[in-house]
């Protein structure tokens, strides 16, 4: 903030709901300059007609998570959108992480440990655990454990899920995360959507992100079906982009380029579209209702035979 802006100067431009075929008209009209996007948001905006597009608005920044690399680069090339900022917030820890505005964009990062504007007053401590509750160690992946000052108290009307929720005073996250040598922290994944296969977790999230960025897929859902022995293999639901083929060995070659052997989807299958939720992130309940038509509608791409 600077010391010649006060509150009478800024207002917030609130819509009954997100209309992609409206979004820059509204945008341009409204003299927006700051606008916060969940993950669906910037991708149907990416893939949307651009006669929709408004060109000379004055948007300067998008604030939001799960940016790929081609939505990034659709946002800053096509759309002229100067500044990307990602994050990660949970209600229940305000303020943990924060990106420096003037960083270098990092691709799904959610940002350093949040700090007080008076440094010498503590702010957010975080580690990152195994399993088995112990430290990982450097940019391996684990579970993240936070303690801040702006915790929440505790969950309405619920003090058993509340208790649930910490261990030795640190909030249990749910997410999964690793650390880099700069003190760059990366969203994996969550906890719950994890698959399990050969011994091995696996996070749903980390897989989709990959199937998103092949070229011919507008989105994916990576979902855990039962093997034929033991634990579970992995059946990719992916929607393809208007006259891309729907080529099962190609996406599976591609993940293989991408993970480790293991990650890769074993069953793929294509639909018209994802169910989303009211928020419009991909509605994983409602699919796996589906799980055994999707199963059998999927394409082993694993010949079991050789």
């Amino acid at each position: 903030w600077s010391s010649d802006v006060c509150s009478s100067d800024l207002s917030l431009v609130l819509v009954p709901r997100f209309s992609a075929s409206l979004f820059w008209r509204v945008v341009a009209e409204h003299h927006v300059t700051q606008v916060n996007v969940m993950a669906a948001v910037s991708t149907i905006l990416a893939r949307r007609p651009r006669s929709e597009f408004v060109p000379g608005h004055g948007l300067r920044v998008v604030n939001g998570s799960g940016f790929t690399q081609e939505t990034y680069d659709i946002f800053t090339q096509e759309f002229h959108v100067p500044k990307i900022i990602e994050g990660l917030g949970m209600t229940e820890i305000p303020g943990a992480f924060s990106i420096p505005f003037d960083a270098p964009y990092r691709l799904n990062c959610m940002g350093q440990l949040g700090k007080h504007p008076d440094h010498a007053r503590p702010w957010t401590e975080a580690r990152i655990v195994d399993d088995d509750g112990r430290d990982v160690a450097e940019e391996e992946t684990g579970e993240l454990l936070i303690r801040i000052p702006t915790i929440m108290g505790g969950y309405w009307r619920d003090e058993a899920q509340t208790a649930a929720s910490f261990t030795d005073g640190w909030f249990i996250t749910g997410d999964l995360v690793r650390c880099d040598a700069d003190g760059y922290y990366y969203h994996q994944g969550r906890k719950k959507d994890l698959i399990r296969r050969r011994g091995e977790n696996i996070s749903a999230a980390e897989i989709e992100r990959v199937l998103c960025e092949h070229p011919g897929v507008a989105e994916a859902a990576a979902l855990a079906v039962p093997a034929d022995i033991g634990e579970e293999e992995i059946l990719a639901v992916c929607v393809t982009k208007a006259a891309h083929a729907k080529d099962a060995p190609a996406l599976r070659a591609w993940c293989l380029d991408k993970l480790a052997a293991f990650k890769a989807p074993r069953y793929i299958t294509f639909i018209d579209a994802l169910p989303h939720t009211p928020t419009l992130k991909i509605a994983k309940h409602a699919l796996k209702k589906d799980l055994p038509a999707l199963r059998a509608n999927a394409i082993d791409t694993i010949d079991t035979t050789q």
